[in-house]
């Protein structure tokens, strides 16, 4: 299924939110002509839940997997985000890291999620971004509280995305803050339908934008040239 993105693009979300015992290359391969079908050069993964196993038993497998879908990945000239998603080898900062300098491919690249890391108790702005902000392409907008993991309209929690968008400006970011709301309906503050519940944290984004100085715009960047 696609998404619509704020800054009017497309992001296929790929099926590898999976075990290993699912079938890895008809998936890889569905998910790369879907992105080829609606024009996107973008398809989302997670790097593998793994219940039950250590994490670092399952990197030698993981990493081989990679493998296969940038193959197929740099065939459809298509670009592999990963998502810093719960529960997956590349929750933590050192294993998104390890991702990326060990496939050390261009078709690879980081859909940066500030309020997962806030969840898995790790703070983005000093534990995270520093060492992934060179590898990130994409932004995924939420905010989550460090006391409870209650997720939360962006700067309204510890996740820093101010700074930490702030920073990225500075540093010539010019890309995609996807918004992905999950706040619940039954939120005493943030709360409401589904429209309304996005209408927040939209709103929320364009005012810390505000606050920062940076420029929302509707035009799609420049792709950069991943070869």
């Amino acid at each position: 299924t696609p998404i619509v993105d704020v800054a009017n693009t497309l992001l296929i979300k790929s099926p590898f939110k999976v075990l290993f015992d699912f079938s890895f290359s008809k998936a890889s391969k569905i998910a790369l002509q879907r992105a080829k079908m609606f024009c996107t050069p973008y398809v989302r993964v997670f790097s593998f839940y793994h219940e039950g196993i250590n994490p670092d038993l399952c990197r030698g497998e993981i990493i081989t997997f990679f493998k296969q879908m940038l193959y197929e990945a740099h065939i459809a000239k298509c670009i592999i985000l990963h998502e810093n998603e719960r529960n997956i080898y590349g929750e933590t900062p050192a294993r998104c890291l390890d991702l990326m300098e060990t496939l050390n491919s261009p078709r690879l690249r980081l859909a940066f999620d500030p309020a997962n890391f806030v969840q898995a108790g790790i703070r983005p702005l000093i534990d995270a971004w520093p060492n992934l902000k060179h590898h990130t392409e994409y932004f995924h907008i939420k905010d989550a509280l460090a006391k409870n993991g209650r997720i939360v309209p962006a700067g309204h929690g510890d996740g820093d995305l101010a700074k930490i968008l702030q920073q990225a400006t500075a540093n010539n970011f010019n890309g995609f803050l996807s918004i992905e709301p999950h706040l619940k309906a039954d939120d005493p503050d943030y709360g409401g339908s589904g429209p309304e519940r996005f209408l927040t944290a939209v709103r929320a984004l364009r005012i810390l934008l505000e606050q920062i100085g940076s420029i929302e715009s509707f035009e799609k960047p420049p792709l950069k040239d991943h070869e």
